[in-house]
């Protein structure tokens, strides 16, 4: 007995050993989970902006077509209300599916090319995120025709709000026991524990096993 407390006291464990051998599915959801929540969140997301943005500019062109007839008597004011509003609520619905298929697909395209760059390099970090945002943003730009200064400035927002999204991920996943390659490379290279192996990527080691 005192034998094996001793060679337990003589081989020093990491202080990375706690973490799981696997890295955790982004946002605790599995792959085609993930990127059917983002089509859901972004279309919602466009719609309500839709519905807003589009009631709101319908009011007022019915407003301006209808600038030099401004009705006199309160029933008129009553038809004319009920006429812009009438107006507003048919162009914010057209707005709002117009956005909500824009900003689904989207969203589907950022996670879906997300999880090809995760595929790709066989790792699940703020990395992998960041090139989607770019990737992401340079196709949006190609396909609008924005000149080159507009691309190179909506590639560079992608490139930001890529890297912030992906180091929540990261955050989120540390904070649930996960591990992380870069984050096991400084703790043992400036707490002087023993490097740990390559963490495997939940999904992705399994089916390259097979």
């Amino acid at each position: 007995m005192a034998e094996t407390q001793k060679t337990d006291q003589s081989q020093p464990q990491s202080t990375l050993d706690f973490r799981a051998a696997t890295v955790p599915d982004r946002l605790s959801m599995s792959t085609s989970a993930r990127i059917t929540c983002g089509i859901i969140g972004g279309a919602l997301t466009g719609l309500f902006l839709g519905l807003s943005r589009g009631s709101t500019m319908a009011g007022m062109v019915f407003r301006a077509e209808n600038a030099h007839r401004f009705p006199t008597t309160q029933k008129g004011w009553y038809l004319y209300h009920k006429s812009k509003n009438y107006h507003a609520m048919i162009g914010g619905l057209k707005d709002g599916m117009k956005v909500s298929r824009q900003l689904g697909f989207l969203a589907g395209c950022f996670f879906c090319t997300e999880a090809a760059v995760d595929a790709a390099r066989g790792n699940k970090d703020f990395a992998s995120t960041a090139v989607a945002g770019s990737i992401l943003g340079c196709g949006f730009s190609v396909y609008n025709r924005f000149p080159l200064e507009t691309t190179v400035r909506t590639v560079k927002m992608g490139l930001y709000r890529g890297l912030f999204f992906g180091l929540a991920q990261d955050i989120l996943i540390y904070a649930r026991g996960g591990r992380l390659r870069y984050v096991d490379f400084v703790l043992a290279k400036f707490r002087g524990s023993p490097p740990l192996d390559k963490p495997e990527t939940s999904g992705l080691s399994t089916a390259s096993k097979t």
